[in-house]
């Protein structure tokens, strides 16, 4: 088996850094080689902070490119990242904003504002998770609230890594599940 054939490409989008890590099967055992690395570009715009998206992707291209020169034949690649985030999409399937980073203090109050509308106990039964100030349920209500022309724009919401995928050409999946915080 060759290199080529069994060697997959894994980004990796952190809080800190971004890592393009190339993965490769030899029989039973994976190796694993970090090919690229950088820092995870924030734009900080007054008291608001956000994904640099345009930078994010210039910096995996350079990861694809990295990796298509150690092996020109991948097999494939995907993205992953921090799972809170998410950029609002509009009808054209373009971002209508960068997507703010979960530390932004925007979502400050709203876990108390949706809890107040819908119970912990139905929002856990749906969602699973631990309760956190800065998870994804949150920032879309503090987009409804704060920014209700954007919310209005909004035709889909994709998790940072499912839009990088998208980019890399993978289908885009929906994630418009919010018909309760209006």
């Amino acid at each position: 088996m060759t290199r080529q054939s069994n060697t997959y490409l894994a980004f990796d989008l952190g809080a800190s850094s971004v890592r393009a890590i190339l993965g490769t099967f030899e029989g039973d055992r994976l190796r694993v080689e970090n090919i690229h690395r950088f820092q995870t570009p924030i734009i900080e715009t007054g008291e608001r902070l956000y994904w640099d998206l345009d930078a994010l992707w210039r910096g995996l291209n350079v990861g694809l490119e990295h990796a298509l020169q150690a092996t020109p034949q991948l097999r494939s690649l995907a993205v992953d990242s921090w799972g809170v985030d998410y950029v609002p999409l509009g009808g054209d399937g373009r971002p209508v904003r960068n997507a703010y980073c979960y530390r932004d203090q925007r979502i400050l109050g709203m876990m108390e504002k949706v809890c107040k509308r819908i119970s912990a106990r139905d929002i856990y039964a749906v969602t699973g998770i631990q309760f956190m100030e800065f998870n994804t349920l949150y920032q879309v209500y503090a987009d409804l609230e704060q920014e209700p022309e954007l919310f209005e724009r909004t035709s889909n919401r994709l998790m940072i890594a499912d839009y990088f995928n998208h980019r890399f050409g993978s289908s885009a999946p929906r994630h418009d599940h919010v018909p309760e915080l209006r």
